[in-house]
């Protein structure tokens, strides 16, 4: 099963036998076994299931490496990309919305962040469609729970984007 909503799918699988031992362990015949929405970038599941059931690889996660400052990383854009960059920058201040970009690693800021990203996704169109962050209490504890622990660890962060002081954009990451 794999909730709609859901862009990959968990897999705590490791090897082969491990595999062997859930078939054994049902209490009913099973025939095959799926991993669905799998990230060949974040998982090795070449001939895991074979010929036991069946992975269902999905589009790479969308990732940049972070080595070197933003600085760094821009100067390595194009030039046009650059210059598009600054116009929009310009035309935001001209318009009394400064921009202003948030980084937050620390565990308590990630958990506030959580819910500021819910409350915003939740006045789209996604709460229409009953797929917001938040659209369900234990969805949103979830992901609040999830974020703020791995922060603890260094390994999560919440990035906002502001117009003057309105949020404006909001990526949740781990």
């Amino acid at each position: 099963f794999l909730p709609s909503q859901s862009q990959i799918g968990l897999n705590l699988v490791r090897h082969a036998a491990d595999v062997q031992a859930l078939f054994k362990a049902l209490p009913w015949t099973v025939a095959q076994i799926d991993l669905l929405c799998q990230d060949p970038l974040l998982t090795d599941n070449e001939g895991l299931l074979e010929p036991l059931g069946h992975v269902q690889n999905h589009a790479r996660t969308a990732w940049i490496d972070l080595e070197g400052s933003w600085e760094q990383y821009l100067a390595g854009r194009s030039k046009n990309l650059r210059a598009n960059l600054r116009r929009y920058e310009h035309r935001l201040e001209a318009e009394g919305l400064p921009a202003r970009f948030v980084c937050h690693t620390e565990a308590s800021d990630v958990r506030v962040g959580v819910l500021r990203y819910a409350e915003l996704e939740g006045r789209g169109w996604k709460a229409a469609a009953g797929t917001a962050l938040g659209s369900f209490d234990a969805q949103l504890a979830f992901y609040t729970s999830l974020l703020e622990h791995a922060a603890a660890r260094g390994q999560a962060r919440v990035y906002e984007l502001y117009l003057g002081e309105q949020l404006a954009a909001s990526r949740l990451t781990i």
